[in-house]
């Protein structure tokens, strides 16, 4: 009774010759090489694109940190200007008060040294 080989057994075929052997090796070395440099070279090209990537993106967010640190500075800026202002206000208001109560105190002592 013959046995046919089931769909999960490979068959190989028989060589006729150590030499052809060889040759099937070294072709089938030849073709995985090759699938090999390809594989390297698609690898190589997804790398400079995700680097290149990368840069855009760094770049863009440096821009945009930078327009966000200048508006950060103006509107410092801005406040510093105001509180110096503020500051100035209050100075100012400070002298006339003290010069306010210092003429009415003597002009309470005159009145009280009149009247004793």
């Amino acid at each position: 009774m013959l046995r046919t080989p089931t769909s999960y057994e490979k068959v190989r075929p028989r060589h006729s010759s150590i030499a052809e052997i060889t040759t099937n090796h070294q072709d089938r070395l030849t073709r995985l090489s090759h699938k090999l440099g390809e594989l390297r070279i698609y690898t190589e090209g997804e790398k400079t694109k995700r680097v290149e990537q990368i840069d855009r993106r760094l770049k863009l967010l440096e821009e945009s940190l930078f327009e966000h640190q200048e508006a950060f500075t103006k509107k410092l800026n801005s406040v510093k200007d105001s509180a110096v202002l503020l500051q100035r206000n209050a100075d100012g208001f400070k002298q006339e008060s003290d010069l306010y109560i210092s003429n009415h105190h003597n002009e309470f002592q005159a009145v009280e040294d009149k009247i004793n």
